[in-house]
Parts: C-alpha cells; sequence; structure tokens
C-alpha cells in the first residue's frame, strides 16, 4: 500500500525506484451466497422440547438424550423406535454408566406416554422394561402385577418359597412370550395357558424345567379366575389366619363344588359331602411344582383329594 502512494506522487527522484506498474491488489467478486435453505424438522427437538415443558430434570433429559443419540444414528425419530429395537442398541452399548444412562432414558419415555397427552411425539408402544444382564435377562414384572400374585398368595395362605416359585416361573413366561401386552390386564384376565401354549413355537431355547413353569402358569390362572363367594372368601381368610397350612386346609377343594351347588359354608352336610367321593381339586399346592425353583418344603405330602376324608378329619 505505500507503494503506490508514493508512486502517485510523480515524484522524479522517487520513480527510478518505485515499480512501474501498480501493485494494489484487486479484490475478486465474491459468488452470492445462496439463501439459506430450511433444514427439515427435527422431530427430536420438538420432543426435548416436549420433555422440558413436562418437567424433566437435567439428568432425565441427559438420558433422553442418549436415547436420542443412538436413535439418529440408526436414522430412527421418536416414532420409530420400539422394543426391540431398544434391547438390540442396549446389548451394543459396553459401557456401565451409559446402560444406565440409555435404560434410564427409556423409562422417561414410557413414563412420558402415561403421564404427557399429545402421543405426536413419542414411540407408538411402550419401550420398557428392557432385559436386565443382572437377573441374566430377566426384565421384572410390574409392580401391580407383582402386587396382584401376592395378594393371590396371601389369600391362599402360601409360603415364602410356594411365593417366589410363582413369582419365578410367571416372570420366566413373560420373558419368553411375545404376548407382552397381555401382561397389562388384571392378574384374572391374563390367558396364562393360552400364552404358556404359545410360547414353545415362537421363543428361543427354553430352561429344561419349562413344563413345570407351565404346570404353575397353568393352576395360578385356574385358581385366580375363580369368583369366590363372600362367605367362602371369609372362610378361606378365617382359615388362613388360624395358621392351617395349604396342604391341610380343606376350603378351597369343597368350595368350588359347593358353590356350584348354591351353597354357602353353613348350608353343606355330610349327606351332600359324602355321595360325592373324590372332589375334583381346582386348587392343588403350589409346593408340588416348585422343584426345581426352590427347594421342596419339609413334611411336603399332598392335598387330600376326599370329602370323606376332609369329614372325617373334621370330626
Amino acid at each position: 500500500m505505500l507503494l503506490n502512494e508514493l508512486r502517485t506522487l510523480r515524484k522524479e527522484e522517487l520513480q527510478a525506484y518505485l515499480p512501474v506498474v501498480d501493485l494494489r491488489i484487486t479484490q475478486r467478486k465474491r459468488k452470492a451466497v445462496p439463501k439459506s435453505q430450511f433444514l427439515p424438522p427435527d422431530p427430536w427437538c420438538d420432543l426435548m422440547k416436549l420433555a422440558i415443558s413436562a418437567g424433566l430434570c437435567r439428568e432425565e433429559l441427559n438420558a433422553v438424550g442418549a436415547v436420542r443419540q443412538r436413535a439418529s444414528k440408526d436414522g430412527l425419530g421418536p416414532r420409530d423406535i420400539t422394543h426391540a429395537w431398544a434391547c438390540d442398541a442396549l446389548d451394543s452399548i459396553l459401557a456401565t454408566s451409559s446402560r444406565a444412562r440409555f435404560r434410564r432414558g427409556v423409562d422417561c419415555l414410557d413414563a412420558m406416554r402415561a403421564s404427557v397427552t399429545s402421543f405426536d411425539l413419542l414411540p407408538l408402544t411402550d419401550l420398557g422394561p428392557l432385559p436386565d444382564k443382572r437377573r441374566n435377562g430377566m426384565a421384572k414384572l410390574s409392580d401391580r402385577l407383582v402386587g396382584e400374585i401376592q395378594a393371590h398368595a396371601t389369600f391362599r395362605g402360601l409360603s415364602h418359597n410356594a411365593r417366589r416359585a410363582i413369582l419365578t416361573a410367571i416372570t420366566l413366561v413373560f420373558n419368553h412370550t411375545q404376548k407382552k401386552e397381555m401382561f397389562e390386564m388384571p392378574l384374572a384376565e391374563i390367558p396364562l395357558s393360552d400364552i404358556v401354549e404359545a410360547t414353545p413355537s415362537c421363543a428361543g431355547p427354553l430352561r429344561k424345567n419349562w413344563h413345570r413353569t407351565c404346570a404353575v402358569a397353568r393352576q395360578l390362572e385356574k385358581e385366580v379366575s375363580f369368583q369366590w363367594g363372600r362367605d367362602w372368601a371369609d372362610l378361606q381368610r378365617l382359615v388362613v389366619s388360624a395358621g392351617v397350612p395349604v396342604k391341610e386346609n380343606p376350603v378351597p377343594a369343597i368350595a368350588i363344588p359347593a358353590q356350584n351347588s348354591g351353597l354357602t359354608p353353613t348350608q353343606i352336610d355330610r349327606e351332600w359331602a359324602w355321595p360325592r367321593g373324590h372332589v375334583t381339586l381346582a386348587f392343588r399346592s403350589l409346593s408340588s411344582f416348585m422343584w426345581p425353583f426352590v427347594q421342596m418344603p419339609r413334611g411336603f405330602c399332598h392335598l387330600m383329594t376326599s370329602a370323606a376324608v376332609v369329614d372325617y378329619r373334621a370330626h
């Protein structure tokens, strides 16, 4: 720039030392920048805004962001991700902290489906529960379903081992069936027999004790589907509260034929019980199905199957 300014002075004593041509650098015309094109809307951004408006804390937003990162990498939007995809994505995550964050993000999305009224930005179905490697790949039953099973076990007077056997069996059925939506219904409405019948044709390798698991599931369905009359239910609770063991409790065996005959506990007598001989039992001791889930209880024996024996022991 200075040399160019000296050339403009046109002094003869300087012309011998200055360049002949102008050294000014001409600026090239810049190409016109096209107007920025609008990017297609990102449904994940809208979902994150919905999560913020739903009151999710910072840690929960980060967890949802972990799910978003995995889904975006696979080219999936919030409406495209499924339970199967979430399971595969979880298997591909190696770091324990990242697995926990992804799992929490799935739980947050499921919680939003239950609380948010707008489903346009959320997955079509629940993504969880996801398999837990700490439980040999078994996903837990819902707290509601566990509560119903525990309530039934309390009503029947089952032992701790029997309760654990039932929960283990139903958890196994839940994890091996593709009809997991059935387990969202009340316990008495779940078609456990149909589920275990269809499971071997669609599930992977099953445990050796699958036949015992099926027996527990069928027995549980038979028991919870029985509609107890109020008088018989009160008698059952009194017997259980008195400490009578399940294998010695005759109430379930007698209640079924008695209710079919329209009789209350105070209306049955020897003449009604004796002609029936062996009473068909819909209620069996679940202790007989426990092996190899848990150790067989000490002093195990079969239920009484004869109404005559029941009448004899009662007198």
